[in-house]
C-alpha cells in the first residue's frame, strides 16, 4: 500500500489537472483566473505531503517536481534551436526585377555557401535559385521571426559590387529615391520542419504594387 503522503499528494495533483481542465471547459474566459486560484495552490500543496513520505529521495523529487521537465524542455529545445540559426545573404543580380524565389532541399542544386556563419544564396539571372543549402522551421516562433528579419539583400553588380537593399512595406509611405529599389517579401512555404522556398518581390514601390495588385 501506497504511503498516505504519497497518495494525498498525488490526489492533489490530480485535482490540480482535473479542475484546471473543467475550468477551462466550463468556465471559458474566466477559466483561467479560477484555475490561478484553485488549481494552482492544490499542486503547490502536494509536496508537502510528497516530501514527508516515507519513500526514496529520488522517488519524493521525481513525484514532487516532474512538472518542471516541462520549462526544462522547452528552455533545452530553445537554446539548442538557437544554436542552429543562420540568418541568409540573398545576393540578386542588378538587372533583375520580378518575382524571386529561392528552392531549399534540392537535391541537385547549388552546393551550400556560408560567408561569415551565414548562408549565402546566389540568385541566377531568372530570379530563382535551387540549392542543397537547407533551413529549418523552429518550433519557437520567435526564432523563425529573427530568421526571417535577419535576411539580407544584397543587389549585384557583374563585378561583384554589392548594394544593400531595403525592404519597406510598399503600401506604406515609406520615403524611398525616385527608381529605387527594395525588397518585399512574400512569404515561405514549408514540409515538415524544413522550409521548401522563400519567396519575394524585387523592383521599385511602383512596380511591386502593381505586380501585387495584379493578383
Amino acid at each position: 500500500m501506497l504511503p498516505r503522503g504519497i497518495v494525498i499528494g498525488i490526489a492533489l495533483q490530480l485535482a490540480s489537472w482535473g479542475s484546471a481542465w473543467l475550468f477551462s471547459r466550463y468556465l471559458y474566459a474566466i477559466g483561467w483566473l479560477a484555475g490561478l486560484l484553485i488549481s494552482v495552490p492544490l499542486f503547490v500543496a502536494s509536496p508537502f505531503y510528497l516530501m514527508r513520505a516515507p519513500a526514496p529521495l529520488w522517488v519524493r523529487l521525481l513525484l514532487s517536481f516532474w512538472i518542471l521537465l516541462f520549462p526544462a524542455y522547452y528552455l533545452g529545445l530553445y537554446v539548442w534551436e538557437n544554436w542552429q540559426l543562420r540568418t541568409e545573404i540573398v545576393l540578386i543580380p542588378v538587372e533583375f526585377q520580378g518575382k524571386a524565389k529561392v528552392h531549399f532541399g534540392e537535391t541537385g542544386g547549388a552546393a551550400e555557401e556560408l560567408e561569415g556563419g551565414k548562408l549565402l544564396l546566389r540568385l541566377g539571372k531568372n530570379g530563382e535559385l535551387h540549392t542543397r543549402a537547407s533551413q529549418r522551421k523552429f518550433a519557437s516562433d520567435s526564432l523563425n521571426e529573427a530568421r526571417w528579419r535577419g535576411r539580407e539583400y544584397y543587389s549585384v553588380t557583374p563585378d561583384g559590387k554589392r548594394v544593400r537593399l531595403e525592404e519597406p512595406n510598399p503600401l506604406e509611405g515609406a520615403a524611398l529615391a525616385p527608381g529605387q529599389i527594395v525588397i518585399f517579401g512574400m512569404g515561405e512555404s514549408w514540409e515538415g520542419n524544413r522550409i521548401r522556398s522563400a519567396d519575394f518581390y524585387v523592383g521599385t514601390r511602383e512596380f511591386i504594387l502593381g505586380e501585387l495588385r495584379g493578383k
